[in-house]
């Protein structure tokens, strides 16, 4: 069996593309999933299967969308995955300590330093963004809330489907 972290974009923010985690979670052992745990209402679930990540992704876009009718991006991780995307972070240890101003976004494909990159490099006043393959990290100086750029902005400036979390979110996930 494989266990996966799966995180759903969009998924209950600001009243938009509503799921309930406990609804979910029962239809995906119905689907054949074990195991099956939610964390937080924002779209994050830990799950075993023995599908690959790829047909995972599939599988639970297809559901979302057939019993809620929303098309919504998932993003399918290993543990180790996430162990990597945490132990290889690019934030300074002295000067980006405050997990509450750390963010990664998760891109499905590796995104290149062009036109997007160049303006949220021009924003550095309210965060450090580092690109890192199919990753951006963002250390937040003036915090999440009242930075410029934010993450519909990254997604638009960008023009692919993405998803974040916090870096709290992510060390308790792998956690668990």
């Amino acid at each position: 069996m494989n266990r996966y972290i799966v995180f759903l974009r969009g998924i209950n923010v600001g009243g938009n593309a509503t799921i309930s985690m406990a609804t979910l979670k029962h239809l995906l052992t119905n689907e054949g999933y074990s195991q099956v745990d939610t964390y937080l209402n924002s779209g994050n679930v830990i799950l075993e299967t023995k599908k690959s990540k790829e047909d995972t992704e599939k599988h639970l876009q297809q559901l979302i969308e057939q019993q809620w009718g929303l098309t919504v991006a998932v993003f399918v991780k290993s543990k180790e995955d996430l162990e990597f995307i945490l132990a290889n972070n690019p934030f300074d240890s002295e000067t980006e300590s405050d997990n509450s101003k750390r963010m990664v976004v998760m891109f499905h494909e590796t995104i290149s330093s062009g036109r997007g990159m160049v303006i949220l490099k021009d924003e550095k006043e309210d965060a450090d963004y580092y690109l890192k393959d199919n990753l951006i990290y963002i250390y937040y100086k003036v915090g999440v809330g009242r930075a410029k750029v934010t993450n519909p902005t990254i997604k638009q400036l960008l023009k692919r489907p993405s998803t974040s979390r916090n870096w709290n979110t992510m060390t308790k996930i792998v956690d668990k």
